[in-house]
């Protein structure tokens, strides 16, 4: 009871609009970065700082394969860029940052590393930006609105101004790290179980099921562990990283026209207002995983405002209690570019799917019994197959560890990574804490894991790559963290 009248208060806060935003100061977007002070007896250094990149025009909205017609009406709620700059005392920098986006364009985010980099003077290699994959934040690649170039200019400018205003605000700080288990919040939305007869049973349809019934029972919970970053600072509010798993889509489908942070923005507001702390929020390797099919009675929610003041409700105990200091005094990285292999299909799945989309084009009206007879899904499916056909043979992407002392480690994928490949990584890593930040430096869709290509689902049908490419990638994050701890 006191659990739910205290998600209560938050939400009413939420609605009062009594949260308090830190944004740069326009001054510091030209002031020169000062040199650091002495650590005096801490470990690193630690800044923080937002920005403000709500769109001042209708922009075309992300998610939903709607983007089109889907033009933005209405602000639900803001939408900001934050910037984490962390500095050892040799002078190694990271710059940690998280906009809240569907995904991390890669053109629009290399553009923003680079601006960064010259206002910096910190090495593109060493800035990271992810995306906290709000379905109702905008499409900055649908270049047919005037307004997407505009707003994506507009996005650069900001977080190249939020990663300065990070860089003057380094305070020296101590790093602590803890874990809790959310229950009841996250579960994957396609899974296969063994019914009383015995049978394999597949649950869930191509996009996910909003299920409130026994059935649900059946469904594996996602990993439910909640991983945060105390930075305890010298005579400045404490910064928090936090990093979860889950698939930020609840304020609405392809109906909804208002723009929305979805309930990361609520979660964000939520421990910031109680607590006092700077809050910074990365997803996990969440590709498989569905917010609205939850067991929990008292979690069945539809608001976003309401479950991200549910999910508060976990960290904010974490934030204010005893966590294990771990020794940070030393910043490092490693890269690699993994060439993985385009999903190619066969030259007659391609004309099939050409066939499909003409006729879908033609009617408005998906043929699902025609389309089934080639094995093709849906018309993102057949889309899929038509893009996949004329990519090149293989994609770079890249990979990146960051290691935070020799007991945190953060590791960074541009995709949609399933959370069962996160957990192996966590399982077999050589450092205590590994964390899984997804959509970070580039997006390039849904990467399956190998069970998943087992059974099929929707992210296997659209996925970019081959069956066997998550497990490829697990192993070069292993791999990097195996020799940076040697």
């Amino acid at each position: 009871m006191k659990r739910m009248i205290c998600i209560l208060l938050t939400v009413l806060l939420l609605l009062c609009g009594c949260t308090e935003q830190a944004a740069p100061d326009k001054k510091q977007e030209t002031q020169k970065i000062p040199a650091l002070p002495s650590l005096q007896g801490y470990d690193l250094y630690a800044g923080f700082a937002r920005a403000d990149i709500t769109p001042e025009a209708p922009v075309p909205l992300a998610g939903y394969g709607n983007t089109e017609k889907r033009i933005s009406r209405n602000v639900l709620d803001p939408l900001y860029v934050d910037a984490l700059a962390l500095t050892d005392a040799q002078g190694n920098t990271v710059l940690l940052m998280n906009w809240d986006g569907t995904r991390s364009y890669t053109q629009v985010q290399e553009l923003a590393r680079q601006s960064i980099a010259e206002a910096t003077g910190v090495d593109v290699s060493r800035i990271y930006i992810g995306a906290t994959h709000s379905h109702s934040a905008p499409e900055m690649t649908n270049q047919k609105v005037e307004s997407a170039a505009a707003y994506s200019t507009y996005v650069v400018e900001q977080a190249t101004a939020a990663a300065r205003a990070a860089m003057i605000d380094r305070k020296p700080a101590n790093m602590f790290v803890g874990t809790t288990e959310v229950e009841g919040l996250n579960f994957v939305r396609h899974y296969t179980y063994v019914d009383e007869q015995g049978n394999t049973q597949y649950f869930g349809d191509n996009f996910g099921t909003w299920v409130f019934d026994d059935t649900t029972k059946q469904a594996g919970q996602a990993d439910a562990t909640m991983y945060m970053l105390r930075f305890e600072r010298l005579n400045a509010e404490p910064i928090a990283l936090v990093n979860w798993r889950a698939h930020p889509h609840l304020t609405g489908g392809s109906s909804l026209y208002d723009i929305s942070a979805d309930w990361v923005g609520a979660f964000r507001d939520a421990v910031q207002y109680q607590t006092g702390a700077k809050v910074i929020y990365f997803n996990g390797a969440s590709g498989n995983i569905n917010e609205k099919s939850r067991i929990n009675a008292e979690n069945r929610t539809t608001d976003h405002a309401q479950y991200g003041a549910m999910l508060a409700q976990y960290a904010i105990p974490l934030l204010q209690g005893e966590l294990e200091q771990v020794k940070a005094d030393t910043i490092a990285t490693k890269q690699t570019l993994y060439s993985a292999p385009v999903n190619h299909n066969e030259d007659s799945h391609y004309f099939q799917a050409k066939e499909i989309i003409a006729q879908y084009t033609a009617t408005g009206i998906y043929n699902n019994e025609g389309a089934l007879e080639y094995g093709i899904r849906s018309q993102y499916h057949a889309n899929a197959i038509i893009s996949n056909y004329n990519r090149e043979k293989t994609m770079d992407l890249e990979l990146n560890a960051i290691l935070l002392g020799d007991q945190v480690c953060l590791v960074t994928a541009p995709a949609e990574l399933f959370d069962t490949n996160a957990v192996w990584l966590e399982e077999n890593s050589p450092v205590d804490y590994t964390l899984t930040l997804g959509y970070t430096n580039g997006h390039f869709g849904y990467i399956p894991s190998a069970q998943a290509w087992e059974y099929t689902c929707y992210e296997t049908d659209i996925s970019y790559f081959e069956s066997g490419t998550a497990e490829v990638i697990q192993q070069c994050f292993l791999d990097m963290l195996n020799e940076m701890t040697q």
